[in-house]
């Protein structure tokens, strides 16, 4: 799977404490910067977290789509089981939703 930067990406803060504008930065592990987010919310440091854990979460949906398949297949098509909801969120995450 391609497409993302590779793995794991970790958070950089760019400016201190107590500076209006502050921001963090999210890095992948080859040192580009993926994405940024400012400090203007309560919620933003919770948000680069959350974004910053994105290719681990993708790689535990993946291996448990791997571990989880032969042992609950075959579903019905339209039920709310843990492998579509983890369907969902790789197609989501990889752009084939």
């Amino acid at each position: 799977m391609a497409g993302y930067s590779p793995g794991p990406w970790h958070i950089e803060k760019q400016y201190p404490d107590g500076v209006a504008g502050a921001r963090w930065l999210i890095v992948a592990a080859n040192g580009q910067h993926v994405a940024q987010t400012f400090r203007s919310a309560p919620q933003s440091a919770a948000n680069v977290r959350l974004a910053a854990a994105a290719p681990d979460l993708l790689h535990a949906c993946i291996t448990a789509v791997e571990v989880l398949e032969p042992m609950l297949s075959p579903c019905e098509p339209d039920c709310e089981c843990v492998l579509h909801l983890l369907d969902a969120a790789i197609a989501k995450a990889t752009g084939a939703a």
